[in-house]
């Protein structure tokens, strides 16, 4: 029971995890980063045939995936869904 005790103090005297970032910041890191990976998007499924080739299409699908999971994590802490 000693080591329940312990914990529970330990975890009554840490403090709270802080955001790195400001959370004023947040609206527009999501508005952008999103935005941009709906241009990216855009811009990969427009591309006429003769124009793709492997490594443009690799770096532009990972760049948008990239944004949006960026920006989906920011959108959800700006309306209060921390994850």
């Amino acid at each position: 029971m000693s080591s329940y005790t312990q914990a529970q103090e330990l975890f009554l005297s840490s403090s709270p995890t802080t955001s790195p970032l400001p959370v004023s910041a947040l609206p527009t890191i999501a508005f952008l980063t999103l935005a941009a990976s709906f241009v990216l998007t855009f811009w990969f499924t427009t591309l006429p045939p003769k124009a793709r080739s492997i490594p443009l299409e690799i770096f532009s699908a990972l760049g948008a995936s990239s944004l949006a999971g960026i920006g989906a994590v920011a959108l959800f802490c700006t309306v209060g869904v921390y994850v």
